[in-house]
């Protein structure tokens, strides 16, 4: 399966994006609940999106196509806010991305995604250490 072309935009423009691990306190675990904070933020999310990435224990939040560096921070901010919120009210907690500490992979579960599962045949457990 051939991934997908970037999308074009206008000459000078950015966006962010970043990956967040979603974990359980007081241990800070991985959780497998990203599925539950999507629906919850969904709502709050004008601008650039909040989606899985890979496995349950990740959010991947990217924001728009933007003009300027503070339009691309204000749209940043409020996935933020939001995710934090979501996250407090579901009893998680979000921290930054990279490899977690201590994480088994034998228990991270792939996302119900084309692309991810592909990758997971092609690669194997290698995927559920990202």
């Amino acid at each position: 399966m051939p991934l997908p072309d970037f999308k074009s935009s206008e000459p000078y423009t950015l966006a962010i994006e970043l990956e967040l691990q979603v974990v359980n306190p007081p241990g800070y675990d991985l959780s497998q609940d990203s599925s539950a904070l999507i629906p919850a933020v969904k709502d709050d999310i004008k601008g650039g999106e909040v989606k899985h990435d890979i496995t349950e224990s990740m959010l991947e939040i990217a924001t728009g196509v933007c003009q300027t560096i503070d339009q691309a921070a204000a749209q940043f901010s409020v996935m933020q806010q939001s995710i934090l919120r979501a996250a407090a009210e579901h009893h998680i907690q979000i921290c930054g991305g990279g490899t977690h500490p201590f994480q088994k992979w034998q228990r991270q579960e792939v996302c119900d995604d084309e692309r991810y599962n592909v990758t997971l045949e092609r690669f194997g457990y290698l995927i559920l250490q990202a």
